[in-house]
């Protein structure tokens, strides 16, 4: 999908912050890794509408 590949890293999440994200991720057929990588490419706002320019 991407033009290089996935480098493993570290993210620290409370419990319910670790629930949140694999809900939210299971919920659009994606892994959390994806989910991730979607957020911090601004890809998954634009996808659900709401992207907003910062």
């Amino acid at each position: 999908m991407y033009d290089e590949p996935k480098k493993r890293i570290s993210v620290a999440v409370t419990p319910t912050g670790e629930r949140l994200l694999k809900i939210k991720a299971k919920s659009l057929g994606i892994s959390v890794s994806e989910y991730v990588e979607r957020i911090a490419r601004d890809t998954l706002f634009e996808e659900e509408g709401n992207f907003q320019a910062a």
